[in-house]
């Protein structure tokens, strides 16, 4: 593939048709080997060297991750499949439902408590058994948060939160003063934002692009990326640059200091320079997690193991020491302590649309905002195929995979909705709430219509842009009504099962199927279209006539 910065090469394997190299236009190279369909190794070479690698057992789940052929965390399962240990920390489930109750690891434990509808409602962290964070939530009928009480080191603040009848984020109020007040027009743009003392007025063309928030205004190129941001007060400039691909090469701040970055094969950040020297690199555990973070030399200076959150690591060991990240309820990290002597190296505040407003010990650790890789030169938060702006609350750059991420405002950050939804990915938006697992189990879900999930195998979190079931392995099939089908025929009801690997993120999938009347078949290919990866029956589907459809899609599966 060739594109203006240079040519993307892709060598496959003669017997199984498997990616197993990608050489990016800048010369690094991502290479990878199986076992069958299971991805065993990646390793990077060029600006950015490492290696992870994997080990499964006879159900296709990873027991074990190591980085550099060292470093080797193990993962350990129960018999309905759920994880019960990462590295050193423990996950406990309730019988019942599978859901995760308790988490520990050396001298602090955390507890998560839920409601009737499997939808989290309470958190609480303790050193040595003293609560050092705990947050509640109260939810409306349809599931949205309404208010968070939280108490950090024994100081609580009330959070309230009021909605617009299109579940836009209308009102902000902290211990009973409102903080923040948003307005939006008819396509979800930001009209203004107040806050004690300061109104900002945004306003926008006819695309939905930015052009002016405040003191500063914005411009764009032709097909939608965030070109220059003026500040009109000092007449100083910030310019970004994108591939053709959409990934946001570089950023040339005010005083004249130059970001670039690094993306390997499979368009994920690897690296950042800073006038062009290396001073960061990452090695990924998928298309989207960060499982260690290098030095400008590439040495590994912090390791990230996830256990019980898809989006966020559950601890960091950094310099012989493991540390906790204590997160909220979207990922965004808020405390960070070592896990045996309780100390506390790092507490960020941030405002609900993730304004940092206070960091004790900035770039101790690289999450942000709902698990985002933050950047602080930028003031960015990266987010798969994207980059959040958390002042202006909207993505820089318009969604790749367009309105099929289920907005019509293709800047729009998870509906303007930030205390109920993220969006790991850049591409859709996830809902939070509860699940089961362990055989058979149900979800309502909140406010839309409902749904019936059977399952076989491992449930961590329920996500999904219409608010379905999500799982990190096994199979499953789900009935239900309305939008479950919505995109492809209307409405309806759908049956599926999926067997495919859930760690191999490096290729493309396709699917083909036939639509008669009220019935659908599609069948589900791997990369290169060489084996079934899935198949998917529909019903009740509301529909006529005879036709033949299939599609090309991106595989982006989360797993632990």
């Amino acid at each position: 593939m060739i594109i203006p910065r240079g040519q993307t090469t892709y060598t496959y394997d003669e017997t199984t048709g498997s990616i197993s190299s990608i050489k990016a236009p800048d010369g690094d190279v991502l290479a990878f080997t199986y076992d069958g369909f299971l991805s065993l190794d990646s390793t990077w070479s060029g600006n950015i060297n490492g290696k992870v690698s994997r080990v499964y057992d006879n159900n296709f789940r990873i027991t074990s991750r190591s980085v550099n052929d060292a470093h080797t965390i193990n993962f350990i399962y129960d018999n309905d499949g759920l994880i019960t240990s990462a590295g050193n920390l423990s996950i406990a489930h309730e019988a019942l439902n599978g859901l995760i109750t308790n988490t520990g690891i050396d001298n602090i434990t955390a507890t998560r408590d839920y409601n009737i509808f499997g939808e989290p409602s309470g958190y609480t962290a303790a050193f040595e058994g003293i609560d050092f964070y705990s947050a509640s939530y109260t939810r409306d009928k349809l599931g949205r948060i309404t208010q968070k009480v939280e108490t950090v080191e024994g100081v609580t603040h009330i959070y309230d939160y009021v909605y617009g009848l299109t579940d836009r984020l209308k009102e902000v109020k902290k211990d009973g003063a409102v903080v923040s007040l948003y307005q939006y027009d008819a396509n979800g743009n930001r009209l203004s934002a107040t806050r004690p003392g300061l109104e900002i007025n945004g306003t926008y063309d006819n695309q939905d692009r930015l052009i002016s928030y405040g003191d500063y205004t914005y411009t764009f190129t032709d097909n939608g990326e965030l070109t220059s941001r003026i500040d009109t007060t000092t007449n100083s400039t910030t310019t970004y640059q994108y591939d053709v691909l959409g990934n946001l090469m570089a950023v040339t701040l005010p005083d004249a200091a130059v970001i670039e970055y690094v993306i390997d094969g499979v368009g994920c950040r690897t690296g950042k320079k800073v006038d062009g020297a290396l001073v960061q690199g990452f090695l990924y555990k998928d298309r989207l997690n960060p499982i260690a973070e290098l030095d400008n030399a590439g040495n590994v200076v912090s390791r990230f193991v996830y256990g019980s959150r898809y989006n966020v690591p559950d601890y960091m060991i950094k310099g012989g020491n493991t540390y906790r990240i204590i997160s909220d309820h979207l990922g965004s990290p808020r405390i960070i302590t070592d896990t045996k002597t309780g100390q506390i190296v790092q507490l960020i505040e941030y405002n609900e649309f993730g304004i940092i407003l206070s960091d004790t010990n900035p770039g101790f650790q690289p999450f942000g905002f709902a698990g985002g890789i933050y950047d602080q030169d930028t003031e960015l938060v990266r987010f798969g195929a994207r980059d959040y702006d958390p002042e202006i609350g909207r993505w820089t750059a318009k969604d790749p995979i367009l309105f099929a991420g289920g907005d019509t405002n293709l800047y729009g950050y998870v509906q303007n909705n930030p205390v109920n939804f993220v969006d790991p990915n850049g591409l859709l938006v996830l809902y939070f709430g509860g699940g089961v697992a362990a055989g058979v189990g149900y979800k309502v879900n909140p406010g839309d219509q409902d749904s019936i999930t059977f399952f076989s195998g491992t449930v961590t979190e329920f996500y999904g842009s219409n608010r379905s079931g999500g799982i990190s392995n096994g199979n499953f099939f789900t009935v239900g009504t309305g939008r479950i089908v919505g995109a492809a025929a209307g409405g309806g009801a759908l049956a599926g099962i999926n067997f495919g690997d859930v760690e191999d993120l490096s290729e493309c999938g396709s699917s083909a199927g036939l639509l008669v009347g009220p019935f659908s078949f599609e069948l589900t290919l791997d990369g290169g279209g060489h084996s079934i990866t899935g198949f998917s029956f529909g019903f009740l589907n509301k529909g006529i006539g005879l036709g033949l459809f299939g599609q090309e899609t991106r595989t982006w599966t989360i797993s632990n």
